[in-house]
């Protein structure tokens, strides 16, 4: 028997979109069928759809700048963070990755500037300076340390019109001064850090140590954390075997700077010399980490190794430090130090 439709019932209540009668059912809003299929199928509008896309560009542009901005980020609060706590190593070596990343990172150049100076890496330090010379720091806690670094960077850094190379002008080297000279352009400019450190490394050369010890004095009096004066220090201490007091000045200068490292392979040299070999041995591996291809670093090393018996080691990096001293007077005469040294031709210790 065929079934029959049933009618549909009508609510008594009004469509909310057209106020014709509704079909009943359990929906909060009343509507007729007709405009409850309309509403169901409502297009959507243009400027939704263009908010939309906009909201897709952002996250896609967000997935592929995300991880460098990150990065920057992470690189730059690590530098800061070594800064603070004296490891002006790898406090720089943070800073120029963040500038390679953002060449125009004014923060980054700023931390450079002071981290390079604490490393007496005075080429970069030139190189930042002019970049930062003319531009507005306004970061008032870092502009402050900046102008207190620049201060202390002045007698590294003099022009061929200053009074002290006007006065070695008037001799042929630093070695052909006589005392009375130095005395008379001492008592001229008595604040002169650098003919000052130059009369005292005149002094040390010539194992005048007990006078290059009250230059030394003197310029510290004047700046406590000038780092030649301290390595100079450090030196003429232990070659008066004073090991104690060469102690006192290696930890000054690590206090200062604790990766500076020649300051650390300064160290090393006074524990060998106190026969402490695998302590010195420890440092002078460090302080080769932390520099790159330094001649007194490598050359502290290889007396590590001699004193530890490591001849395999040792031999090798004398290639090595051969390579890098072979165009620097400066550095084949500290190379030749230690050589002299493992070669029993220089008394090191007893």
């Amino acid at each position: 028997m065929e079934e029959t439709s049933q009618p549909e019932i009508v609510s008594d209540r009004d469509c909310a979109g057209c106020g014709q009668p509704v079909i009943q059912g359990d929906h909060p809003t009343p509507l007729c069928a007709e405009c409850r299929k309309h509403f169901t199928r409502f297009p959507i509008p243009l400027w939704i759809k263009a908010f939309a896309v906009g909201i897709g560009v952002l996250v896609l542009f967000s997935l592929f700048t995300f991880p460098k901005d990150l990065s920057v980020g992470i690189s730059l609060e690590k530098g800061v963070r070594a800064e603070k706590e004296k490891k002006y190593v790898t406090a720089q070596r943070a800073m120029e990755s963040v500038l390679e990343k953002v060449p125009g990172n004014v923060e980054a150049k700023g931390h450079l500037l002071i981290d390079a100076f604490y490393n007496e890496d005075l080429t970069t330090f030139g190189e930042i300076y002019e970049k930062l010379r003319y531009v507005n720091i306004e970061d008032h806690e870092l502009l402050g340390t900046i102008n207190y670094v620049m201060d202390k960077a002045a007698p590294y850094f003099t022009d061929n019109t200053d009074s002290f190379s006007t006065f070695r002008k008037a001799y042929p080297s630093l070695a052909d001064i006589p005392d009375t000279g130095w005395r008379a352009y001492m008592g001229r400019n008595p604040h002169d850090l650098k003919a000052l450190m130059a009369y005292a490394g005149q002094l040390f050369d010539g194992k005048d140590y007990v006078r290059c010890d009250s230059c030394l004095q003197y310029a510290l009096k004047q700046d406590k954390e000038f780092l030649p004066a301290l390595n100079l220090m450090c030196s003429a201490k232990r070659q008066e075997h004073n090991l104690d007091s060469a102690l006192f000045y290696n930890d000054r200068i690590l206090g200062i700077n604790k990766e500076y490292p020649d300051g650390i392979a300064s160290k090393a040299r006074t524990l060998l010399m106190e026969k402490k070999d695998k302590e010195a041995l420890d440092l002078a591996m460090k302080s080769c980490e932390l520099s790159k291809n330094d001649v007194y670093t490598e050359a502290t090393l290889i007396m590590a190794y001699h004193y530890n018996n490591r001849l395999q080691d040792r031999d090798k990096l004398i290639k090595k430090a051969r390579v890098t001293a072979a165009n620097d007077s400066l550095d084949n005469e500290t190379l030749k130090y230690a050589l002299d040294v493992i070669a029993n031709k220089e008394k090191f210790r007893d």
